[in-house]
């Protein structure tokens, strides 16, 4: 699911992980925080209830990660 997911967007890996989704009109970015142990994500989109689902979709797919 994953590989599919990103198959359909761009990936630029300067400063974090971001992927864009230019059909979509979408993109999120995630990257660690310089300050904090946390992992940041910002999400844009052309409606906020999709930016939301995409934050939704990270927030799934780091939490298998970090398992």
């Amino acid at each position: 699911e994953l590989e599919r997911q990103l198959e359909s967007g761009g990936v630029d890996s300067a400063d974090g992980v971001r992927f864009c989704w230019e059909a979509r009109r979408t993109w999120l970015h995630v990257r660690p925080s310089g300050t904090e142990p946390v992992v940041r994500l910002i999400a844009e989109a052309p409606e906020r209830s999709e930016a939301e689902e995409l934050i939704e979709w990270s927030e799934e797919i780091l939490a298998m990660v970090v398992q």
